[in-house]
């Protein structure tokens, strides 16, 4: 298998796929003990699946962001043989910790344990039979990730002969391009104004609206409607006068007859009321108003912008400016978790073989509090027949540390407040012990001792079996 920087990855004319089958090797000491194990059946994260002509080839996006490029003739079947016709890719995308958990895939490498950088897997099928990958095709995949560091190496889990990972090599991470210009995109969306307006937007004085709300016709005012429409408009004004001409635009405006935005959110005095104040240009639509009154020693100057003109703002009903408003910002909403679920970096590889791969590092142990662990679970267990393994996963939900009942009494305990500290009980019920008790675990003290410390660990645990991927994370709040 090769390690390739495939920034050119899409329009590739030959790139390759794979079995998306549940890969079940012979496991160490058994031949019928898989080596991926998902621990709670049916919580395990969900497949995509697609399917295309094997002979045309294929390439996918992911919602993710992540680009799966499959060659032409890219198959072969358990005799050999070229694989035409229809074939079914089945893939899935784990990004942290909890979801590989729940996937069975192993995180232990030599005497260590991974932290990830984002996994995979992907596996073909033709009318239900697994495939491989013919001799010297692969399939490229650019694998969207959240975590932005060059110290990942690129793994495949030999889940038959050498049970176990296999490094690859490492790669630097791509800038994920789609992200940055859909992130741009939305910026451009947002409408320049919310509405309605907010106590900062304001006109001159009332008579100025009332020119522009009845376009000079004054024969049937109501003011009433008038200052109905003002508070759904967002509008307000002060009693301040002003007499200079704008340019806003390319065109020339009377600066009492514009919106105005009032910068330094700064209330206009009551002593300012029918007084004549002159606005200064500082730059492009920003202004300074100064109003004084030299026989009292009265001053006042605030930074205004000048908005629209009122003729603009009262073009159209307070109602479509906000359906209007509205509208643009759902859209905006929409394609903001449209690019949240989109990762920053892209982590590209050619693979010639179907299956589990895996970005990561090794997580630091040189800081492990040993502890001599007791658990009291919430219901009647057989530690012994049950074989509970409690598992750890890390603070930034990247990390997973499994506990076998061995390990017990000598428990290295990651000391991260965040994590979670959980196991999986007989029924696809589960304990954890609360994380604000985790949280408050003296570590420092707990290091000072040359024996490990009896430590009990109080678990409490669901009232029923968990069946989903979500009801498991709403449990672990995670």
């Amino acid at each position: 298998m090769k390690l390739v920087n495939l920034q050119w990855c899409w329009p590739l004319a030959f790139c390759a796929a794979a079995t998306l089958f549940s890969c079940q090797g012979p496991p160490e000491t058994t031949a019928v003990d898989p080596l991926v194990k998902p621990p709670l059946p049916g919580a395990e994260p969900a497949f995509t699946e697609w399917t295309f002509l094997a002979e045309e080839g294929s390439t996918e996006f992911q919602a993710s962001g992540t680009r799966v490029c499959i060659p032409p003739y890219a198959f072969r079947d358990e005799t050999g043989k070229t694989v035409l016709g229809p074939v079914t890719i089945r893939y899935r995308e784990m990004h942290d910790g909890l979801s590989i958990y729940l996937a069975g895939i192993p995180m232990d490498y030599r005497d260590g344990q991974f932290t990830t950088a984002g996994s995979f897997e992907i596996r073909a099928a033709q009318d239900g039979k697994p495939l491989q990958l013919a001799e010297a095709n692969t399939i490229s995949v650019l694998l969207a990730s959240h975590e932005e560091g060059e110290d990942y190496d690129f793994f495949f889990l030999d889940e038959n002969v050498a049970r176990g990972w296999d490094s690859l090599g490492i790669n630097r991470p791509l800038i994920n391009s789609e992200k940055v210009a859909l992130a741009s995109k939305i910026e451009r969306m947002r409408p320049g104004l919310a509405f309605p307006l907010n106590r900062k937007y304001m006109a001159f004085n009332y008579d100025g609206i009332l020119d522009m709300y009845y376009q000079n016709d004054f024969s049937n005012i109501r003011h009433d409607q008038v200052k109905r429409d003002m508070e759904a408009y967002g509008l307000g004004w002060t009693k301040a006068m002003v007499h200079e001409w704008i340019m806003f635009k390319g065109e020339q405006y009377n600066a009492a007859l514009m919106v105005w935005k009032n910068l330094d959110d700064k209330p206009f005095p009551a002593w300012t009321e029918n007084v004549w104040g002159t606005i200064v240009q500082d730059k492009g639509n920003d202004y300074t108003y100064s109003i004084q009154l030299k026989e009292e020693g009265k001053e006042f100057s605030v930074r205004l912008r000048a908005i629209m003109p009122l003729s603009t703002l009262f073009a159209f009903p307070p109602e479509k400016w906000k359906n209007e408003y509205e509208a643009v910002m759902a859209k905006v909403e929409e394609e903001t978790q449209r690019m949240e679920l989109m990762a920053s970096v892209l982590r590209s590889f050619e693979v010639d073989q179907l299956g589990i791969y895996n970005w990561d590092k090794l997580l630091k142990e040189e800081d492990r509090v040993i502890v001599d662990a007791g658990f009291d679970w919430p219901v009647e267990v057989n530690e012994r027949l049950s074989n509970i393994e409690v598992i750890l996963i890390t603070g930034d939900n990247k990390g997973v540390v499994k506990y076998p009942a061995y390990s017990w009494d000598a428990l290295a305990l990651v000391p991260d407040p965040n994590a979670r500290f959980f196991a999986v009980l007989p029924g696809n019920k589960m304990a954890i012990y609360p994380p604000a008790a985790f949280k408050a675990i003296d570590f420092e003290s707990l290091r000072k001792n040359i024996d490990p410390t009896p430590y009990q660990f109080g678990m409490k645990g669901t009232s029923r079996p968990l069946k989903t991927e979500a009801e498991v994370r709403e449990f672990l709040q995670i």
